[in-house]
C-alpha cells in the first residue's frame, strides 16, 4: 500500500484496489473513529453521493477502510465550498466541523467533488432512511433559434413541454417548472433537405414527440427505473421515423425530409436522453464541459480516434454528412439512449450545429464561467455564434437544475 498521510492524528495509505485505509491516532483517537464510522454509515443510509463509503471498520484497531473519492483539489471557489458543506448540513442534517480545501477532493470517474474526513463531524437533524433532499428539484431554461443566412426559412425546431399521462403542456422559450409528479421534456431538432423540407421535418419531430410521448406515461411506478424511460424513447423515435419516412414517400426525393433529434427528458432525479445526428448535449458540472452526446458523422469519429485535430474537423468537407438520422428513407435508426443522475448546479446546453459551427469547446466552456443564469448564458452562446458563422441556422436551449 501507498502511503499518503503519516500524522500524529492519523495514517492514511492507498490500497491496490484504491480503497483508503485510515488509523487514528493521538487525542480522541477513538472518539474520533467512532464520530467518522458513524456519520459515514448514517450518510450512506440517506444515500448521499458526494461522501466516502465505509468497506471495513475495527474499533479495538481504531482502523476504517473507506472507498476512495479522488484526488484532494489544490484550489476551491468559495461557492464551491459553501455549496459542498452547505449541501450536508441544509439537505443530510450534518456538519462536518473541518470546512476547509483540505478535505474537499474531485472524483474524476464520477465527475464531481466529494467531502472527505467526517471524523469531527456532528449529526446536527436526523433524517429518516430513504430520505430525498433533492425531492422536487427546479428546472430554469432559456431558448433562441435564430434563421441562417443563406436562406428565409429557420429548419431548426425547439420545444419544452411538460410529459404526463393525458395531453402535454406547451412552454414558451423561458420558464421554470419543478419537477414534481410531472416531468419535462426538451427538445432541438435540425431538418434537412432544403426548401421548405427542413422546416416541416424539424417540425414534425417537435410535433409527434408532444403528441405520443405523454401517452407513454403508464407507469404506476412512483418512481420508475431508467429502462422505462429509455424503452418509452426508443418506441417514440422509432414512431417519429416510420411518421417522417411515410410523409417523405409522397416526396420525389424522399432522402430530403430527415431531421436530426436531441432530447432530454427530465424526471425528479435523471435526465434521460434520446440522441441522434449532430446536434449536440453539453453538461457543465464542477467547473468542467463535457459533450455528452456523439455527432453521427465520420468526420467527428475520425476526430474522436485522433486521427484528424480540430482544425482538420472543423473545415472537413463532409463534416456535416450524418450517417444516422430520423427519416430520410432510412429503413431503421438507431439513437444513442442513456440516463444520468443530475447534480444540483448543473447546467446543460442542446444545440445544433449552427452554434458548433460557431463556437469551439473553449468558448463554450468560458460562457458558461461567465454566466450563472440560463438568459446571460443563451446570449453568450446564440448571438456570438451567429455572428461568428451565421450560415446555416443557429439554435439552442441551456436548462440548469437550480
Amino acid at each position: 500500500m501507498k502511503d499518503v498521510k503519516d500524522s500524529i492524528r492519523s495514517h492514511v495509505r492507498i490500497g491496490f484496489d484504491g480503497s483508503v485505509h485510515k488509523t487514528f491516532r493521538g487525542t480522541d483517537a477513538d472518539k474520533r473513529f467512532a464520530r467518522e464510522v458513524e456519520v459515514l454509515q448514517y450518510l450512506e443510509k440517506l444515500e448521499c453521493d458526494y461522501v466516502p463509503r465505509v468497506l471495513d471498520h475495527d474499533a479495538e484497531k481504531l482502523y476504517l477502510v473507506t472507498t476512495n473519492c479522488g484526488q484532494v483539489v489544490n484550489k476551491v471557489s468559495e461557492r464551491k465550498q459553501k455549496e459542498l458543506f452547505g449541501g450536508l448540513l441544509d439537505d443530510y442534517g450534518v456538519k462536518h466541523g473541518d470546512e476547509f480545501p483540505r478535505n474537499i477532493t474531485y472524483d474524476s470517474r464520477r465527475g464531481h467533488f466529494c467531502v472527505i474526513d467526517f471524523e469531527l463531524a456532528e449529526i446536527v437533524e436526523q433524517k429518516a432512511p430513504g430520505h430525498h433532499p433533492k425531492a422536487a428539484p427546479e428546472v430554469t431554461w432559456a431558448a433562441q433559434s435564430i434563421s441562417g443566412k443563406r436562406k428565409d426559412d429557420n429548419d431548426d425546431s425547439v420545444l419544452v413541454f411538460s410529459c404526463e399521462s393525458g395531453e402535454p403542456e406547451i412552454y414558451g422559450l423561458d420558464g421554470t417548472f419543478l419537477l414534481g409528479e410531472e416531468s419535462l421534456v426538451l427538445v432541438i431538432s435540425d431538418g434537412m433537405g432544403g426548401c421548405d423540407a427542413g422546416d416541416i421535418a424539424s417540425r414534425t419531430v417537435a410535433e409527434e414527440l408532444a403528441e405520443f410521448l405523454p401517452r407513454t406515461q403508464t407507469s404506476n411506478l412512483p418512481s420508475p427505473p431508467d429502462h422505462y424511460y429509455l424503452s418509452c424513447l426508443s418506441e417514440i423515435v422509432e414512431n417519429v421515423h416510420t411518421k417522417l419516412n411515410a410523409a417523405a414517400a409522397h416526396e420525389t426525393n424522399p432522402a430530403n425530409l430527415a431531421a436530426t433529434l436531441t432530447l432530454c427528458w427530465l424526471s425528479q432525479h435523471k435526465i434521460h436522453v434520446a440522441h441522434i445526428g449532430d446536434s449536440r448535449l453539453y453538461r457543465f458540472r464542477d467547473d468542467q464541459l463535457s459533450q455528452l452526446t456523439k455527432d453521427h458523422t465520420f468526420a467527428w469519429s475520425a476526430f474522436q480516434r485522433g486521427e484528424i485535430n480540430e482544425y482538420q474537423f472543423r473545415n472537413h468537407p463532409r463534416r456535416n454528412v450524418v450517417y444516422r438520422i430520423l427519416g430520410g428513407g432510412h429503413q431503421s435508426v438507431t439513437a444513442q439512449l442513456f440516463s444520468n443522475t443530475f447534480h444540483r448546479g448543473d447546467r446543460y446546453v442542446l444545440m445544433t450545429d449552427g452554434v458548433v459551427d460557431g463556437l469551439k469547446d473553449a468558448k463554450i466552456q468560458q460562457a458558461f464561467q461567465d454566466s450563472n443564469e440560463a438568459t446571460g448564458l443563451l446570449e453568450q452562446l446564440v448571438p456570438p455564434a451567429f455572428g461568428a458563422a451565421g450560415e446555416d441556422d443557429t439554435s439552442a436551449i441551456v436548462f440548469e437544475i437550480v
